[in-house]
């Protein structure tokens, strides 16, 4: 009953873009026969059966809808969580914690994959594979090669603000320069605005796009390899971050990320009262809190699942603990103080 209300939701959130991308194709599509300029997909087609058939693959496509191979994978991993639910607690109710949703972030890592090189090889290897068997999509092609050419362009500008220093990928992998980072305002996958970083992970396939060759050229630069394994080091980093961190994976990666595999199913499964909370409430929650929040308790995986779930809710948030870091000094959050607008609505009191 979850995933039908969620899923009318979505689907109602989505019909203004889905039609208004279908009509733009349609518009295309016509002007496109006026001027003799249709792609060979229509030879020998009847236009007016099968344009609708192309503009609502466009138009799919424009709401991350369509069934992209990546998202039919996850599918098809998520189908298998109820019976290891079953088999560990009794329940099938896996899937909703691990992996509620897979379509649109499935599509949304297969889009960030085609906006980059990457994605180009991709596209070469299909097409190698569509006009050996006689099936070339010339429409797919001109789609993918336009998405290749974009997203290698913002892989080539995201390696120049990396080293101008305006956009970070993720943060160094060393525990005490993390700290430091951090402790400067720093985050991962942000953009440096005056002395203020600001995230641009949330932004559907650019940001991916933009994670994903900021951390190529991190990697990159700090690489003490031969070009070559450079190369396929920061590339495999690439895939990582534009892929396998995306929210459809990231429940599986950490229940099976610890060494107790068992554990990680119960964690999973407690979590699953946090995704009630909307997205929205948690970004105000943070935006009106200046300090990082202790929420993790050793131990009592119960009240830390609490703890994560209070500091999602703006009010609740704030009777958390402060962090402090191993000196003792308050932990400032990498989004720095509260908009002034959201000061009045939600506390931001400073303790000394």
């Amino acid at each position: 009953a979850y995933d039908a209300f969620v899923g009318t939701m979505l689907e109602a959130g989505d019909r203004p873009f889905y039609e208004g991308a279908y009509a733009a194709k349609m518009r295309d599509l016509e002007h496109a026969r006026k001027q003799g300029k249709l792609t060979k997909d229509f030879e020998g087609k009847d236009f007016d059966a099968y344009a609708p058939l192309v503009a609502r693959q466009a138009a799919l496509e424009a709401v991350f809808q369509d069934d992209g191979a990546i998202a039919k994978g996850l599918g098809k991993i998520a189908e298998a969580l109820p019976l290891l639910s079953e088999g560990v607690t009794g329940a099938g109710f896996l899937r909703q914690a691990a992996m509620p949703f897979t379509k649109t972030p499935g599509n949304l890592a297969e889009r960030a994959v085609e906006y980059s090189p990457i994605g180009a090889v991709k596209n070469a290897l299909r097409t190698g594979s569509e006009m050996k068997r006689g099936t070339f999509n010339q429409q797919r092609f001109v789609n993918e090669t336009s998405r290749n050419l974009i997203g290698s362009g913002l892989r080539v500008l995201a390696g120049k603000l990396v080293d101008e220093g305006i956009v970070q990928g993720s943060l160094s992998d060393d525990k005490d320069e993390r700290e430091a980072q951090k402790n400067a305002g720093m985050q991962d996958y942000s953009v440096k605005i005056g002395e203020n970083y600001v995230s641009y992970a949330w932004i559907p396939v650019i940001g991916p796009a933009l994670a994903g060759g900021a951390d190529f050229y991190q990697t990159l630069n700090g690489s003490d390899l031969g070009a070559l394994a450079a190369v396929a080091d920061a590339a495999a980093g690439y895939v990582q971050s534009a892929v396998f961190e995306q929210s459809a994976l990231s429940g599986l990666s950490e229940m099976f990320s610890g060494d107790n595999a068992a554990k990680g199913v119960v964690d999973t499964l407690l979590s699953l009262t946090s995704q009630f909370v909307p997205s929205m409430m948690r970004q105000a929650a943070a935006a009106a809190d200046p300090y990082e929040r202790q929420t993790y308790i050793s131990g009592d995986p119960v009240r830390s699942q609490l703890g994560s779930l209070k500091s999602a809710i703006p009010g609740l948030r704030q009777t958390l603990p402060i962090k402090r870091d191993e000196q003792g000094e308050i932990k400032q959050a990498s989004q720095g103080k509260a908009p002034p607008g959201l000061c009045p609505i939600f506390s931001c009191s400073f303790p000394a």
